[in-house]
């Protein structure tokens, strides 16, 4: 819901790899406060999502989430 934080495209344009933007600090705080004042905020995962770049379609191929709570910055294709 936060947008797309990082995207590649292959060489043959075919594919497109985008990684979403993590929740926002102040977001991911305010949902926590609401809830439970006692815990930790948890951040909501990030995806990764392939999409078919030449395809009639708005809906990826695939959809992941990231296993790691650090916030991902960057996704690549390997050429």
């Amino acid at each position: 819901p936060y947008g797309v934080h990082a995207l590649d495209i292959t060489p043959d344009h075919k594919y497109l790899v985008t990684l979403s933007a993590p929740t926002p600090i102040e977001d991911s705080q305010h949902s926590q406060d609401s809830t439970n004042k006692d815990s930790r905020a948890q951040p909501e995962c990030q995806s990764l999502s392939v999409w078919d770049w030449i395809a009639d379609t708005d809906q990826p191929i695939c959809t992941a989430n990231v296993g790691t709570q650090d916030v991902q910055t960057c996704v690549r294709f390997n050429a």
